[in-house]
């Protein structure tokens, strides 16, 4: 099976002027590390904060990572020259290309491809590298090009818990199917159609939703009920225009003195619902506050009595007061509950207590002394507040109507859309059955088991969030930190290396502190990436300190695939400083 896209490679990163040291780097396994420095003070052996994750997040830069989401932005200016150009020297297939990025304005792009220089703009140079890296594809059909660098150098910061979460969850809780989908050859357009589809749905839920609220509050109906509802109100008003055309001042005013017997009734009876929402209200907020005790005085009045019964007592009484805690915890959450739900229902009570109000008093204003209509302009006037009401109640309906109708249009399209992405998935069945099991086959190589592995894609069906799609992949023993950790590397390695996928990748992969698994494992998984690199031309770039990876008899030799070394006295940067604030982001 032909490739499809181009492979990424990088081959040296560099600065001008010179801020760190360059680091050249080749086919496959490629280490940067952490080690422990020549001293034996305390300071010296640790490998903690040395720029192991910083280089890597320089080599993020370079590839186009928004400048204020890397760690580069937390530098203080006076301990680093943000004037200069942060440059990685990388393929892409066959075309060489340098990107030099200036620190201190990120949006200031140099690139040469192939010899020819040209200064670009963000934009720009994405659409360039996506034309080199999918060569063969129609546009709309692939991740974007920073999607795809997303995915194959995900952050450290992402703790590694989810395999299509790549970034810090703090940062964004987003879960990314755009590059596994095209890695399985799934649609993405059909993808993203339903999920444009199914937010439509969500607004026009909400629309709908706040327009039935108006509606019902406005005319103390239910929804049902509004159509009959502006139905009456049409022929109330056509009767007083035929009555005021003829003259006949007296029905105009028997069909006023019904709507003020009608909307002083209204009006007494939401008075009196308000009235017992307040005294529900008050009889919470009154209720007195629960005491606590006090076991230090209760402790030192029972040791008078008895040496040391204070403090059994005391012990004894704890563990009944955390359980009446909890218990009390849970009663007052309730009525917090029940409270923010009465405060709601008593706004809009008062709310239609307000809208009666000022309908009544306009009909009351139109009345003289003896109750009488005051005049002929008095008359116009009523006419003219009726219609003016009626219109606005007609035009929200209708758009509720109008709601109503897009959201079974918008239902019908979204089966239609959903139907479209799981006949994608069904046609796709043999690749997702491929990767799952490369996922087998790598995870007995490493794990020496191929038991309880599993991968699978489905759509979700009426879910309440935004995403439409969702997956299951298990590995044996998984759900602790660092098994979890290697679930992560199993999956990403497998991508690049499946039947299917590995056409579709970029045959590039980062990974930085990943490995917080026991030794046998570390040194399983980095063999097995070895091994790998004398049959496959890929790329694999770790960050580790060097403390894992003494004492375990590899198959290669460390100093043939270490790229990097940073130790606390020969930090990648060359100089200690403290991270400004990541919100503040202004200089110590």
């Amino acid at each position: 099976m032909s490739k499809i896209i181009n492979k990424i490679k990088l081959n040296r990163l560099y600065s001008e002027p010179m801020i760190f040291d360059p680091i050249v780097f080749d086919s496959g396994l490629n280490l940067i590390v952490g080690e422990r420095g020549v001293g034996n003070d305390k300071q010296s052996q640790k490998t903690n904060s040395v720029g192991k994750s910083l280089c890597v997040d320089f080599i993020r830069f370079a590839l186009l990572k928004k400048y204020e989401k890397t760690r580069i932005s937390l530098i203080p200016n006076n301990k680093i020259n943000k004037d200069a150009y942060v440059c990685l020297d990388f393929n892409i297939g066959n075309t060489n290309l340098i990107i030099k990025r200036q620190l201190n304005k990120s949006n200031k792009i140099i690139l040469i491809s192939d010899n020819n220089v040209s200064e670009v703009s963000e934009i720009t140079i994405k659409k360039y590298l996506e034309s080199l890296l999918f060569c063969n594809e129609s546009l709309g059909q692939t991740p974007s090009f920073r999607n795809l660098i997303n995915c194959v150098t995900r952050e450290e910061s992402s703790n590694f818990s989810d395999i299509f979460r790549y970034f810090d969850p703090k940062d964004t809780n987003t879960i990314d199917f755009e590059n596994i989908l095209y890695f399985l050859n799934i649609n993405i357009e059909d993808y993203n159609l339903l999920k444009q589809t199914k937010q439509s749905l969500d607004q026009t839920k909400s629309l709908l939703s706040e327009y039935k609220i108006k509606l019902e509050t406005r005319t103390n109906k239910k929804i049902k009920e509004i159509k009959s509802e502006i139905f009456n109100k049409r022929n109330e008003l056509k009767q007083l225009e035929e009555a005021f055309n003829s003259y006949k001042t007296d029905n105009i005013y028997q069909n006023i003195e019904d709507e003020i017997s009608e909307k002083e009734n209204e009006i007494e009876k939401l008075r009196i619902t308000r009235n017992k929402i307040k005294y529900e209200i008050n009889a919470i907020e009154s209720m007195p506050e629960i005491k606590k005790i006090n076991l230090d005085e209760l402790t030192k009045t029972y040791n008078l009595f008895k040496k040391e019964l204070g403090n059994f007592i005391k012990n004894s009484l704890e563990k009944t007061i955390v359980f009446k805690d909890k218990i009390e915890k849970f009663q007052k959450d309730l009525l917090e509950d029940e409270l923010k739900k009465l405060k709601k229902d008593l706004c809009l009570i008062q709310e239609k207590i307000d809208v009666v109000s000022e309908n009544l008093n306009i009909v009351y204003n139109n009345l003289n002394a003896k109750g009488a209509l005051k005049d002929l302009k008095c008359s116009i006037q009523t006419i003219e507040s009726k219609k003016d009401k009626l219109k606005e109640l007609e035009s929200l309906y209708e758009k509720y109507e109008e709601q109503e109708d897009s959201l079974d249009n918008t239902q019908i399209k979204l089966q239609q859309n959903f139907i479209n992405l799981k006949q994608d998935i069904k046609n796709n069945e043999n690749r997702i059955e491929s990767l799952l099991n490369t996922i087998t086959t790598i995870h007995e190589i490493i794990m020496g088991t191929k038991d309880d592995c599993s991968f699978s894609l489905f759509l979700k069906e009426n879910s309440k969030g935004k995403e439409v799609l969702d997956y299951n992949y298990r590995i044996k023993d998984d759900g602790g930190h660092s098994v979890d950790k290697e679930k992560v590397f199993i999956f990403d390695v497998s991508l690049m290396f499946d039947e299917y996928s590995k056409n579709r990748h970029p045959q590039f992969l980062v990974h930085d502190g990943i490995f917080e698994v026991d030794k046998d494992t570390l040194l399983q998984s980095l063999n097995f990436m070895y091994h790998k690199s004398k049959y496959n031309d890929f790329q694999y770039i770790v960050a580790i300190n060097k403390d894992k990876l003494e004492g375990e008899n590899f198959d290669f030799k460390l100093n043939d695939v270490i790229k990097a070394s940073f130790t606390k006295a020969r930090k990648f940067l060359k100089c200690n400083y403290q991270e400004l604030n990541k919100n503040t982001r202004k200089e110590d």
